[in-house]
């Protein structure tokens, strides 16, 4: 979730209307943890969000607590927003104090954290857990549907190709599921599929290309995906959309059906690339 993201999050729909984490009002805060944080950093993170960005050397995590709290109410804060809260799952970090921290009845604070499914478990399903569960209400938000995340996909082929100064070459313009693609590649998940895009126009670029082709989709996806789908969804040549064979395949495997059969697997381009004028090799 960021401020200035055109395409409507989750929370967006949920809420009915657009949130803004760069301006969220005075009493609101938002703070995303970075990847394997602390609960001190954290602290520190939250004292930076309202203004304080120097702290003491040797300061202990009960004090960068202290000053947290005490920072947060210096400023009227009233709610708190945590995302991406399951990077500081650690068997050495004590997050449950942490986040009962703000739910004291004395403190005033309401907390939202936000995470995936590893904090729900962390929360809900272990006992040592019960009595910050409840104090948490589950709100679960509901995915992307797949025809909006398709839409995005597209949109965001787009928007990161001419972000780069670079043309959609004729194999992504002329194939109208190439969106379905990423999307079936990815397993419909939102962040992956605009990694790969990022990273698949960033190829391009390397590679002194003047326009974004399936080979460089084709080209990540087998460096960074192949663990997590083995079925590059860029291989072949045609295309069937996997969720409408699913709905016509009953219980089907939809492994099975991405792909229509017979289909020969796409042929990578031998053929040297026109190259960017700008790019010295």
């Amino acid at each position: 979730m960021r401020g200035h993201q055109s395409n409507p999050s989750a929370q967006d729909k949920v809420l009915g209307e657009k949130i803004n984490v760069d301006n969220c009002g005075p009493s609101i805060l938002y703070c995303r943890l970075r990847s394997a944080a602390t609960v001190k950093g954290v602290y520190e993170d939250i004292c930076r969000k309202t203004g304080l960005t120097k702290f003491p050397s040797q300061m202990t995590r009960p004090q960068a607590n202290d000053l947290a709290t005490a920072r947060l109410k210096l400023k009227g804060i009233k709610v708190i927003i945590l995302d991406e809260v399951h990077h500081i799952l650690s068997n050495s970090e004590p997050v449950n104090l942490f986040l009962k921290t703000f739910l004291q009845d004395s403190g005033g604070f309401c907390l939202i954290t936000i995470g995936t499914g590893e904090l729900h478990d962390f929360i809900y399903n272990d006992p040592k857990n019960d009595e910050l569960a409840g104090r948490l209400l589950d709100f679960r938000l509901e995915p992307f549907s797949r025809t909006d995340t398709v839409d995005m996909i597209s949109k965001a082929i787009r928007q990161f190709a001419s972000d780069a100064d670079i043309k959609l070459g004729k194999s992504i313009i002329n194939d109208p599921y190439f969106s379905d693609r990423v999307y079936d590649g990815c397993k419909g998940s939102y962040g992956r599929c605009m990694r790969l895009i990022v990273m698949s126009v960033i190829h391009a670029k390397e590679e002194g290309a003047t326009s974004l082709d399936i080979e460089d989709f084709r080209s990540v996806f087998d460096i960074t995906f192949k663990s997590f789908n083995p079925l590059n969804p860029f291989e072949f040549s045609g295309w069937e959309d996997g969720m409408g064979a699913v709905e016509r395949g009953g219980e089907t495997n939809p492994a099975d059906l991405l792909f229509d059969d017979g289909q020969q697997e796409f042929s990578a381009k031998k053929k040297s690339r026109k190259r960017s004028a700008k790019v010295v090799r």
